[in-house]
């Protein structure tokens, strides 16, 4: 694959890890990484990620998500508690979660940028 190649598809799963990640916030989808498709393809987020590419970390370390997914979780257990009644997150927990959609559409628009810039030297 070229450069040109590797980015579009990065900027491809970005988005749809974004549509997941909208998915969690409305309580319809887990944060876990077998759900996520940077997760899939890069195998949690080794090479190639480019979350791992930003935080030069694996695992989505240094992101929000590890306090969007413990958040999940609590609103998970709290409805499982009320007999699987839905229990809506708190503006902290909803502001966790939206803060890893958020961060993962500043990876895309950065993915973005560098198409952009990649195109141009191709002219």
């Amino acid at each position: 694959m070229t450069r040109l190649e590797i980015l579009k598809e990065q900027e491809r799963l970005l988005g749809l890890s974004v549509e997941h990640w909208l998915r969690v916030e409305a309580g319809e989808e887990e944060p876990e990484g077998d759900r996520c498709p940077l997760c899939q393809s890069y195998k949690y987020c080794y090479d190639g990620c480019p979350v791992a590419e930003n935080t030069k970390e694996p695992d989505c370390q240094g992101t929000p998500f590890r306090s969007a997914r413990d958040d999940w979780h609590r609103v998970a257990e709290a409805s499982s508690l009320l007999g699987g009644e839905k229990w809506e997150p708190d503006e902290w927990e909803s502001a966790a979660m939206r803060a890893e959609t958020d961060y993962l559409r500043s990876v895309k628009r950065n993915v973005q940028a560098k198409i952009r810039r990649e195109e141009a030297k191709r002219g």
